[in-house]
């Protein structure tokens, strides 16, 4: 498994998956802090202004970013390999399908830690910044809301992986990878507060996000955890059985 997942990290360097990663939480924080800096007056009106910092990039992120970046990120990667017919090659190497597969899904999900570490470190940078602003009443930093939104990003992103990493396996192509990633959002969104079967969605966790705005009434669903990692068992089942029927066949397709 480590010389698997060695394999697949080689891959990343100087590549769009990595490209991806890396800018994804960059345009993210930076076209929300331009949109801060000059909105005073709005600002103003979601006292504390560093509150609604936080949880304004913790809704973008998790409900758009996340499950584009997942999508775009599992494609691509699978797109590598059979662009350059490197899984004719991998297959026939001593390593179990099994372990092959997961070795790709466990680099998915480093791309994709990586990217939201890089994503929490930008807002507390950009808190320093927002702060030179006066009019924006900033206020301290709330550690508690900001690591509960950081470790509930963490859960939320595993499932969304765990199905996007098979999806794109089993249906090669950008624009099958974007289109049910942005419906999945989307219909997962409309189940938020009507069922609590939505925590067995993929983009379950990432789209309570939705509702942090409502401080009133507003918690993060931990319960809801369970079922979505049990999801996410399931998925990466479900994902390495197929990639151990049909590797050989989707190694032969080409976008």
């Amino acid at each position: 498994m480590i010389v698997c997942l060695s394999a697949e990290m080689v891959k990343f360097r100087k590549s769009w998956p990595l490209l991806t990663a890396i800018l994804s939480p960059v345009c993210q924080v930076g076209f929300i802090l331009v949109l801060f800096w000059f909105s005073d007056a709005v600002v103003a009106r979601f006292r504390p202004g560093y509150r609604f910092w936080l949880e304004l990039n913790f809704v973008a992120w998790n409900l758009f970013l996340l499950p584009i970046i997942a999508a775009i990120i599992s494609e691509l990667s699978w797109a590598q390999d059979r662009d350059a017919m490197a899984w004719r090659h991998l297959l026939h190497q001593p390593m179990s399908r099994y372990n092959q597969y997961l070795a790709k899904l466990f680099s998915h999900m480093l791309l994709v830690l990586m990217s939201l570490v890089l994503l929490f470190i930008l807002i507390l940078l950009g808190g320093v910044i927002l702060k030179q602003n006066e009019a924006l009443q900033m206020g301290p930093l709330d550690a508690a809301l900001f690591f509960k939104f950081t470790f509930f990003s963490i859960m939320a992103f595993i499932p969304v992986l765990a199905f996007q990493t098979w999806f794109s396996f089993r249906f090669p192509g950008p624009g099958p990878a974007l289109g049910l990633a942005v419906l999945g959002a989307w219909g997962t969104l409309k189940l938020i507060g009507v069922t609590t079967f939505v925590q067995f969605l993929p983009w379950g966790l990432s789209c309570h996000s939705a509702r942090a705005f409502e401080r009133n009434s507003f918690s993060l669903p931990w319960s809801y955890c369970y079922g979505s990692m049990a999801l996410a068992i399931v998925l990466i089942a479900i994902g390495s059985l197929d990639f151990t029927k049909n590797a050989f066949v989707k190694s032969t397709e080409r976008n």
